[in-house]
């Protein structure tokens, strides 16, 4: 991990980012939180701590569900380059499973082979993120390349 990942900056911001899943999983004394709310908290978080990547990820997810594409996949790719850059390597794996398959529930197979390919020049990818990226390309039309991540896997 980086010192910016042990920084009370980041604590504040996992802080915050706890408390909207929270209130999102299970809004105790409220009514349920609107996809409004959840963006607006989701750009608060994103701007008062802008290396905080997993605000960054799960709002322009958000954007890309409720077809409000403009800046979403900019966004995702921002926090993507962070996690790359701040998070123990050791924690990729984990990390990118839950954005490809967040992707995939969305049919944006586009941003998640960019993703993954990315992530592939900077280390080879476990046999569970080639068979995403063979998934991926399969998915997009691109036979050939998803029979070589295949045989990769």
């Amino acid at each position: 991990m980086t010192k910016a990942t042990e920084s009370k900056a980041w604590e504040a911001a996992e802080w915050e980012y706890s408390a909207l899943q929270a209130d999102i999983l299970a809004p105790f004394f409220s009514a349920p939180i609107s996809p409004d709310q959840i963006v607006r908290r989701l750009r608060n978080v994103a701007r008062r701590w802008p290396q905080f990547y997993p605000a960054h990820i799960e709002l322009g997810i958000r954007l890309l569900c409720r077809k409000r594409s403009r800046g979403a996949e900019q966004m995702i790719d921002k926090g993507f380059r962070l996690m790359m850059d701040l998070a123990n390597p050791t924690h990729y794996e984990k990390n990118m499973d839950g954005v490809i398959e967040n992707l995939e529930k969305i049919w944006r197979f586009d941003i998640s082979r960019r993703l993954l390919l990315m992530l592939a020049e900077r280390r080879s990818l476990s046999t569970d993120l080639q068979d995403s990226l063979a998934y991926a390309e399969a998915r997009l039309g691109d036979l050939d390349a998803a029979l070589l991540h295949v045989q990769e896997a």
